[in-house]
């Protein structure tokens, strides 16, 4: 499976997720004017005007909750994504750093000067100490991201069964 897998299936459900939103925002704006269509349809299925109403504004309030949520998970996604990057990067500059500094220690001691060796020595040192802090931080990004890629697929899942739950209800009352 590419890498790129989970970024067109990511963008791909932002697209949709946009249209969901948009969709639950004017079913919204809907309701009321529907309210007065609803009561002979709701008294004929044994439910009254005020529970008819009360059953589908709280289902499109609900979708409408579940799909806010999924863009905020879709947005940590993207921190966590660019956050991750810049993790990845840090590791590759710290190793950089690495051989640059056993390069200069070698030179240093190549030219027998005990002040150059010390100083790369100890620069050595730091640029070990640097790579390892940046590997770790790496590692534990990497668990973060792949929380955040957790949250947003878990919030998919409920929106989808929302979503039918949500249109189902309403059409059964309307």
């Amino acid at each position: 499976m590419s890498e790129s897998f989970p970024l067109e299936f990511v963008l791909q459900v932002k697209n949709e997720m946009s249209t969901g939103i948009n969709q639950a925002k004017s079913d919204i704006k809907g309701l009321g004017d529907e309210a007065s269509k609803t009561e002979s349809k709701a008294k004929s299925s044994g439910m009254g005007i005020g529970a008819a109403f009360q059953f589908t504004a709280l289902n499109a309030f609900n979708l409408a909750t579940s799909l806010i949520n999924t863009k905020r998970a879709y947005e940590d996604l993207g921190k966590a994504e660019g956050q991750q990057q810049s993790k990845r990067e840090a590791v590759i500059k710290s190793s950089n750093r690495l051989k640059n500094a056993e390069i200069n220690l070698a030179v240093a001691r190549k030219k027998g000067d005990p002040v150059k060796i010390a100083k790369a020595e100890n620069n050595l040192q730091n640029a070990r100490l640097n790579l390892t802090r940046a590997t770790r931080n790496e590692k534990l990004g990497q668990v973060e991201l792949n929380r955040s890629y957790e949250d947003f697929y878990l919030n998919i899942i409920p929106n989808i069964i929302s979503g039918i739950g949500t249109v189902a209800g309403v059409i059964q009352v309307y």
